[in-house]
């Protein structure tokens, strides 16, 4: 908000979006593998498939970058039957998901977790 200066109209003037569905995603996330054997997360997809469309249609020349949001292995179970292959958890994610999971609960929402950030 801070870069446009708290105003919803410019953001908006600026900063588009896309849905896609589950077969659509699933779709980009096979075609972006048989292509460069890189696999996608289906977050990730989205925003890939979002520019590659935006690209297409844009009434300027220009470029874009879309960035990968995940680890495809976040959501393997979809993912691998898309790709018809498994795949290898990192380490770090490994050690992730062998923690205890802990939460916080915060009372008063944005002051609590404000507070919790700054502590």
């Amino acid at each position: 908000m801070d870069l446009f200066g708290h105003s919803i109209n410019r953001i908006k003037d600026v900063i588009i979006s896309e849905s896609y569905s589950d077969e659509i995603t699933k779709e980009t996330i096979l075609d972006v593998f048989a292509r460069s054997r890189y696999i996608l997360d289906p977050h990730s997809a989205i925003g890939y498939r979002g520019l590659t469309e935006y690209l297409k249609t844009a009434d300027i020349a220009c470029c874009g970058i879309a960035f990968a949001t995940a680890h495809p292995a976040k959501c393997r179970d979809i993912v691998e039957e898309v790709i018809k292959q498994k795949i290898e958890l990192p380490s770090s994610l490994k050690s992730c998901l062998a923690k205890k999971k802990k939460s916080i609960r915060f009372t008063n929402e944005m002051e609590s977790f404000k507070a919790f950030l700054l502590s």
